[in-house]
Parts: structure tokens; sequence; C-alpha cells
């Protein structure tokens, strides 16, 4: 895919059929993982696994998808970041800012076309 300005999508466009969904970067995990080693420290919460395997020893409650939903991505003062809105079309994906009123925003802030990429052959 290669990146496109994303003020050149027209609304024709984005209406077209779509998933949409969340998407993120590696990155947000070590902004999860400060997280829940705060929660632990300042008000005693378990100290929650975010990957492992279940039978581990020691091991403590996982953070699930649930609480992701609720800490992380509905969070109200846009404390985390790495991550965005997305939808995906056949031949494009666009993301929009996570932090306007807690719904998505309108305007995309960033999108990425599929092309066909022309290899020389070789000689």
């Amino acid at each position: 895919m290669r990146r496109i300005d994303a003020e050149s999508l027209g609304k024709n466009e984005l209406d077209s059929a779509h998933k949409s969904g969340i998407c993120f970067n590696n990155l947000l995990f070590n902004e999860v993982g400060w997280f829940v080693d705060s929660k632990r420290e300042s008000s005693g919460e378990p100290d929650y696994e975010i990957l492992g395997n279940p039978g581990e020893p020691d091991r403590g409650p996982l953070f699930t998808c649930c609480m992701m939903e609720e800490r992380i991505f509905s969070h109200e003062n846009g404390r985390f970041h790495n991550w965005w809105y997305a939808d995906l079309y056949d031949d494009l994906i666009v993301f929009y800012a996570p932090f306007k009123d807690g719904e998505k925003d309108t305007v995309p802030v960033k999108a990425w076309r599929r092309y066909n990429q022309v290899w020389r052959g070789k000689e």
C-alpha cells in the first residue's frame, strides 16, 4: 500500500462499502502495560496480564477485550495514543482520530491505497 493525501478522498468514495474497526500499533501495549502497573501501585488492583499462556504459574488475571474497550479505547482524556478508528475498503484503508467526543471524527487523518508494484525483470 502507498500513503495518500487523506484530504483527496471524496465523500462518495468514503461512503462505499467498507468494514469499520480499531487499528493500533505495538506501542499501545507499552502504554497499557504502564497503565496496569500504575493502577496496581496506586489502588491495589491485581497485576493483570496483557499477553501470556493461561497455564503459566503465578499468572495474574487477563486484561480482557472488554477492559481494553472500557479503559483504553473509551478513555475520556485521550491518555492512550497509537490507535485510530479505521475503515477498510477493497483497496484503501482510512484512519480517523480517536479523540473527539468519543465518536469517530468525520475527517480522515491518514490513508493508504493499494497499488500494483511493477518489479523489474531479471536480466
